[in-house]
């Protein structure tokens, strides 16, 4: 009997160190899962920071073209109404001139050529 309790306690040996064994294993492949997922945290972050920074100068680089494009679209008002005051000056210079030219004159009816 001694004999088949010692069997017993070397297979209960042998089926607790399998489960070491495995358990072992198994936090092994826990801790390198762990450091990849740490590792892709990391990269997660700088990729993070990195956009945060192309964010921002996007966001300075759009201020900037805002007060050009204001500036633009003033400078457009600008030029517009000195077109069109140009225009009325040359309009009203051309009606004078025409105006005051000998033998012009607007009610008189032309003479078919």
């Amino acid at each position: 009997m001694a004999h088949r309790s010692v069997s017993e306690l070397a297979g209960q040996l042998q089926s607790q160190q399998g489960r070491m064994d495995t358990t072992r294993q198994r936090i092994e492949r826990i801790e390198s899962e762990l450091a990849q997922l740490v590792q892709t945290l990391d990269n997660s972050r700088e990729q993070a920071r990195e956009a945060r920074g192309r964010l921002e100068d996007a966001v300075v680089s759009m201020g900037d073209l805002e007060t050009t494009r204001q500036a633009l679209e003033a400078e457009r008002r600008q030029r517009t109404e000195a077109r069109d005051l140009a225009r009325d000056a040359a309009r009203t210079s051309r009606d004078t001139s025409h105006a005051l030219a000998p033998g012009w004159n607007r009610s008189a009816p032309r003479s078919p050529r």
